[in-house]
């Protein structure tokens, strides 16, 4: 049985990568912006980061060995490789937070449009 204690955990963790990855996304850009045009992209990235690198982890527990190959530098190789793959998951998440602010900025040009006739 899992414990409560071990739940609690990786709420925990998951929260404060969330909360790392909206704080990037928050004071990155140049310009300001509200909480919730970043809170997709962050969502997005917390779940991307965990995921791909669980699956990440699988592929490198039942692929060959990469020191067998490449001496002492493949886990050099390895690390590259992970943070490559994090970090076009971070970037990906900036799209959509970039996306969803000018599907907002739209709607509301839109809605004042509108309301001027």
């Amino acid at each position: 049985a899992i414990g409560v204690g071990k739940v609690l955990n990786y709420a925990i963790g998951f929260l404060l990568l969330l909360l790392g990855l909206e704080l990037i996304y928050y004071f990155g850009p140049n310009k300001k912006l509200r909480w919730k045009f970043i809170t997709p992209g962050g969502v997005f990235s917390m779940l991307g980061v965990i995921i791909l690198s669980q699956l990440f982890s699988l592929y490198l527990k039942y692929a060959p060995s990469y020191s067998a190959v490449y001496g002492g530098v493949g886990a050099v190789i390895v690390l590259m490789l992970w943070l490559y793959i994090v970090s076009l998951v971070i970037f990906i998440g900036g799209v959509i937070n970039d996306e969803t602010g000018k599907t907002a900025r739209n709607q509301i040009d839109e809605v004042e449009s509108v309301e001027k006739q």
